[in-house]
């Protein structure tokens, strides 16, 4: 029998917090501001209503450790995410992710200097910053601009959330759980017809990112993962190229986008799983 201790309130703070906080702000604000900063801001707020209830005891006004950093993370990922939509298109490229990225990452990695040296740290940093600036103008700068489903990016964050679950990285993967339930609920608030906006979906890469590189540096999370997942945000490149040139139909371009997201994100979990079981788990 499952073990209701564990799983109620997990169902509570990572599935119901973020999906009903996402949905109000998504369908509150709508027509106030405009669906895509109605998203980012949903996705935001359903993310700190999850982390407010998982994270017990974090130091907000006095961050020590990187999780205390996250809602931070999230404040500045959605600030710098809708100043950026705004900015001209040449602003916004990759200089501006990737500083914003790049910062993350030290704020992230930088805790971890003592066991792992300042240059590793630094180095982790920089290359978390460059990753999630890339994949982030490519989302939102490239063929594909504008025409990122939000349930894409729910499937990339819930099958990081469960594979860092597995691996025994359990607050990063409630986390990031918690974000695709946030970007479920807008997804709904669409009617499923909504794409997210290039401010949601760089609001959620930097938040994703910042989880996966805590994941990596303090619970060991295999770089191998990180890169899958990574591939799963940009994978779907080529269905919106054949689709510009006219050689495929809409429909079927929205397929095989969403399969060639979903096919890494099964790759990592099946892994996870793999490893659990190699390790003893059940």
């Amino acid at each position: 029998m499952p073990d209701t201790s564990f799983l109620i309130p997990l169902l509570l703070q990572s599935v119901l917090a973020p999906f009903a906080a996402a949905a109000v702000v998504a369908l509150a604000l709508r027509r106030a501001i405009g669906g895509p900063a109605a998203t980012a801001l949903a996705v935001a707020v359903g993310f700190l209503a999850a982390y407010a209830a998982t994270v017990q005891g974090a130091a907000l006004l006095s961050p020590q450790s990187a999780m205390d950093w996250q809602p931070w993370i999230v404040l500045a990922g959605v600030v710098g995410a809708l100043l950026l939509d705004r900015a001209p298109a040449g602003a916004r490229l990759f200089l501006a992710p990737a500083v914003l990225g790049v910062v993350v990452g030290f704020v992230v990695g930088w805790p971890a200097v003592g066991s792992l040296g300042a240059a590793k740290a630094s180095a982790a940093a920089l290359l978390a910053g460059v990753v999630i600036a890339a994949a982030w103008s490519v989302r939102t700068q490239g063929v594909s601009a504008g025409e990122t489903h939000p349930l894409q990016l729910a499937s990339i964050a819930g099958g990081a959330g469960l594979a860092m679950m597995l691996d025994s990285s359990q607050t990063p993967g409630r986390l990031a759980g918690s974000l695709a339930m946030a970007l479920a609920a807008c997804a709904v608030a669409g009617r499923l017809r909504t794409p997210a906006g290039s401010a949601a979906v760089g609001t959620t890469l930097l938040v994703l990112g910042s989880l996966l590189l805590q994941a990596h540096v303090y619970a060991g999370f295999p770089l191998v993962y990180v890169a899958l997942l990574v591939a799963a945000t940009v994978a779907d490149i080529a269905p919106a190229l054949l689709s510009r040139r006219g050689a495929g139909i809409t429909w079927r371009a929205r397929a095989a986008s969403f399969a060639l997201t979903l096919v890494p994100v099964a790759v990592v979990v099946g892994l996870a799983v793999k490893g659990m079981q190699d390790s003893g788990g059940y």
